[in-house]
């Protein structure tokens, strides 16, 4: 097999210019939901039918020390996987079990953007056109201009996790030892939440996620 990951050594020539590849996380899944997430509309879930083929993708920015998703979330040895793979696994499921939705989650998988904007191309190209296509998302990183590129490239549902609205709380749940990063992050988040609410309100169903 391949060797996807290369230890650093003392001589090598790094390269960081990335624009001509395939951007790839390291991915878990695809598998079934019953009750999909945040941003799954209620009245599609009656419990006995799958509403959702979900993956969840490696790597996350705050580090909550209560993380649901932790083996996903620092895995570091899965294999990486391009957009158009990603996109074809879950595909493949959403077919098979009829799922009215299908969703990426994580880990977050906003923080390498060219990774789910190409992604929900794909499955804007693959899957029929009412089918849900899932963002679920912590919303540290999602500016307007990239909630724009989202929308543009297939997402019409979106879970935005903003825990909470006090940052002494935002910082408790997500580990963030930075307070400037933690006041930006959730700045950010609301502020995403606003945009969505206002501008997308018809095209992009929203869900919210807070701690209670």
């Amino acid at each position: 097999m391949k060797e996807l990951h290369n230890t650093v050594r003392s001589g090598m020539r790094v390269e960081t210019s990335v624009e001509d590849r395939d951007p790839v996380r390291i991915e878990h899944g695809p598998e079934l939901h019953l009750v999909g997430g945040k941003a799954t509309p209620w009245w599609e879930v009656d419990y006995k039918h799958y509403v959702e083929a979900a993956i969840w993708v490696a790597g996350c920015n705050p580090r909550c020390p209560q993380c649901r998703n932790s083996a996903v979330t620092y895995d570091n040895a899965g294999r990486p996987l391009t957009p158009l793979e990603a996109a074809k696994k879950i595909i493949s499921l959403h077919v098979l079990y009829r799922t009215r939705g299908l969703a990426i989650s994580g880990g977050e998988p906003t923080i390498n953007r060219r990774r789910p904007v190409g992604f929900f191309k794909y499955l804007r190209r693959m899957a029929k056109p009412r089918t849900r296509r899932h963002l679920d998302s912590n919303g540290t990183v999602l500016t307007r201009d990239y909630i724009d590129e989202l929308v543009d490239a297939g997402c019409n549902n979106t879970g935005v996790e903003s825990k909470c609205v006090c940052l002494e709380t935002y910082i408790e749940i997500t580990g963030l030892k930075d307070l400037d990063l933690a006041r930006e992050y959730l700045d950010t988040v609301w502020k995403a939440i606003e945009y969505i609410d206002e501008y997308y309100r018809d095209e992009v169903y929203l869900g919210i996620g807070l701690v209670y």
